[in-house]
């Protein structure tokens, strides 16, 4: 194998390039629907006894990710600065990382590439950006994946290699319902190789902290299922197999093509390690465990299908935890291509899947800050409003958000009201209030809408809503902005859109 000190010069390039892409999506993406719901259930005014009772154990998720927001949130001043929580469990991936392969060196190549295929997900970045759990999941499957690699590989984990384990275990079974389903089967097929081969003590020292782990979850769920039960009986992820189906298809396509260059030395290393398992008749335990792996996310597709069939759960974004194990099964193809091919070969392998990376990192920051967010359309409001001063703006969430609203938790209501609010007041909005049906003489009068996911008001339903509620207009022009819209009673100039 190459020199180790290449793959950790190339993971600490690959760290640093993420956490600086990462923190800056954070600041220049702006907030949407989800964010906003995080942001005030979280509310520090709360006490933790109301926040848990009141919203987080009524929510579709574990509540650790909103007891941890909480406590962030005592020095968060925007939702921004909020996000900046997956910056930290960044930093404490990686460092959970290091002390898994602090002390080995073949294993350095593994999760060198590991991280680079990972960074260059689009994924990354998009969940990244959000005050939302997504990222916390795919960190903390992350670490747990590279644990229970280093320990097939190595036939043992040490005591900071355990707490490690046991850390990511712990949270990802308690961070987002689908994230305990997926590692709960990644990890199985460990335990039982481990046991049925011989390793009793690697076995148990998987199993333990599975076993704690998933008993602390399965006392939550015995308080939450009841309100998940109620909460998707009318839902909005549709309850079919196809969904299910796309949403991982979907999922593991993006974890093995996210860098091209990874994927075809991964490909090129399996083909050695296969070939070399016919021909010796036996197989290695980088073979060994990629077969793992893949049996792994074959259970958790199983499962996650036979989830969705009984009660609509499964999107992509909810998947997060899956990206690891497909991530893993790549590094462990990759590494053995390495060891073929010498230093030289290694070093230029490596060097082309750093520069994939660092040009996937600038990509996905770019999209990921172009994703949903209010601050679209409502800029669009802001700018005709400065430009023409008597403009008014009217909103109705309780008629065009209705579908939104209709949707337990209740605290919607509350989320949906705030968020104009919060908008309104961030970019100096001046909105009419709920009764009003003024329409300016000189200025536009404007009808802002967000959270329009589906696009489905036509200029038509808006003008007819507009007229029931006693608004005088004949005609409007309405102008899309992302999931939000604004409609206006006559046309916006160039110049009051600039």
């Amino acid at each position: 194998m190459p020199d180790s000190r290449l793959p950790l010069a190339a993971t600490l390039i690959a760290a640093l390039g993420l956490a600086v892409a990462l923190a800056w999506g954070i600041w220049h993406r702006g907030p949407w629907y989800d964010d906003f719901y995080s942001w005030f259930v979280t509310d520090p005014g709360r006490t933790f006894a109301d926040g848990l009772i009141s919203s987080w154990l009524v929510d579709n998720h574990p509540p650790l990710f909103y007891v941890l927001v909480w406590i962030t949130r005592h020095a968060s001043h925007s939702i921004e600065s909020a996000r900046q929580i997956n910056l930290v469990a960044l930093a404490a991936g990686l460092l959970g990382s290091w002390f898994l392969i602090r002390d080995l060196r073949p294993e350095r190549w593994i999760a060198a590439i590991f991280l680079l295929v990972i960074a260059a997900n689009p994924a990354t970045l998009e969940y990244g950006t959000e005050l939302r759990s997504y990222l916390v999941s795919l960190i903390v499957s992350a670490v747990v994946i590279l644990a229970l690699t280093v320990g097939w590989l190595t036939g043992t984990l040490d005591r900071a290699q355990r707490i490690v384990l046991a850390a990511g275990l712990l949270t990802g079974f308690n961070v987002h319902i689908l994230t305990s389903v997926i590692l709960g089967a990644a990890t199985l097929p460990f335990i039982a190789a481990a046991w049925f081969t011989g390793r009793r003590q690697l076995a148990l020292a998987i199993l333990w902290p599975a076993l704690i782990a998933g008993a602390i979850f399965v006392g939550i769920c015995l308080i939450q299922i009841p309100l998940w039960w109620a909460n998707t009986t009318v839902f909005w992820i549709p309850k079919d197999f196809s969904g299910v189906r796309w949403s991982i298809e979907l999922c593991i396509e993006a974890a093995i093509t996210a860098n091209p260059v990874a994927l075809v030395a991964a490909i090129g290393g399996g083909a050695l390690l296969c070939a070399d398992a016919a021909i010796r008749r036996t197989i290695s335990p980088e073979l060994a465990a990629a077969l793992l792996l893949g049996l792994g996310i074959v259970l958790a597709s199983a499962l996650l299908a036979a989830l969705q069939l009984v009660r609509p759960m499964v999107i992509e974004r909810y998947l997060a935890a899956l990206i690891a194990p497909a991530a893993m099964t790549l590094a462990l193809g990759f590494s053995e291509l390495v060891r073929r091919v010498g230093r030289r070969g290694g070093v230029l392998i490596l060097a082309a899947t750093l520069a994939a990376t660092g040009w996937a990192l600038v990509r996905n920051t770019e999209l990921a800050i172009e994703r949903h967010s209010w601050l679209w359309a409502s800029s669009l409001a802001a700018r005709v409003q400065r430009h023409c001063a008597d403009t008014p703006i009217h909103i109705d969430p309780p008629y065009w958000n209705a579908y939104s609203l209709s949707l337990p938790p209740r605290d919607n209501h509350m989320v949906m009201k705030r968020s104009y609010a919060l908008v309104a007041g961030r970019l100096g909005l001046r909105l009419e209030p709920s009764q009003s049906r003024r329409i300016a003489r000189d200025c536009p009068t404007l009808f802002w809408a967000e959270h329009d996911v589906e696009s489905r008001r036509t200029p038509e339903a808006v003008l007819a809503r507009l007229r029931e509620q006693g608004f005088a207009v004949d005609h409007i022009w309405m102008y899309r902005q992302r999931f939000g819209w604004i409609a206006s009673n006559r046309p916006l100039s160039a110049e009051g859109q600039r």
